[in-house]
């Protein structure tokens, strides 16, 4: 195990437990999955365009396990899945110091702090990690609520992309934003 669960109480009162990911989470995970298709307008994915396997859910799931510069924590309410937070470290020499960060929160379990709990609980990891020294991540232009968080969290924009994401509002801009975690190392 790489991460050892935290329990915070939530604005509800709710107990939010953090933890890793395991094998047996591959159900509940595409779950998850299916949700943030159906609900997503901060995601890029459609409905039904991402429906893995149980089989395939358990590999991504085992694919966190071995790298150490890599991890998947999920938040869990009442014994339910309501959010994921992935970090992805790259396998390459040169590039072995840096991960990629992806995080969802369930729609209906937004704006009660969970998504804020997971990014603190994998930046902390992150930064006790031996390998990691740098994080980046993309986020739609205009999802201020998530950027927002991410810059109270020692994340710099370091990048745009104009009308990446194609969307039923339009065409959105891709923020890159990065965070680096030993300063003076990269």
């Amino acid at each position: 195990m790489k991460f050892e669960p935290l329990q915070r109480t939530l604005r509800d009162g709710k107990i939010l437990i953090v933890r890793e990911a395991v094998q047996n989470d591959a159900k509940a995970l595409v779950e998850l999955v299916t949700a943030y298709g159906n609900d997503a307008d901060m995601i890029p994915l459609e409905k039904g365009e991402f429906v893995p396997t149980i089989k395939q859910e358990e590999e991504w799931i085992r694919s966190f396990s071995i790298p150490p510069n890599s991890l998947l924590m999920l938040a869990e309410i009442e014994g339910r899945i309501v959010g994921n937070i992935d970090i992805t470290g790259s396998h390459r020499r040169k590039l072995f110091h840096t991960a990629s960060l992806g995080i969802s929160v369930r729609k209906e379990f937004q704006g009660q702090g969970i998504g804020k709990e997971l990014l603190m609980a994998a930046l902390s990891w992150c930064t006790n990690n031996e390998f990691l020294e740098l994080i980046w991540l993309q986020v739609y232009e205009d999802n201020e609520i998530a950027r927002k968080m991410y810059e109270a969290a020692g994340f710099e924009v370091s990048g745009k992309q104009a009308e990446f994401f194609h969307e039923k509002r339009g065409r959105v801009g891709n923020v890159l934003m990065t965070a680096y975690l030993k300063k003076g190392t990269v």
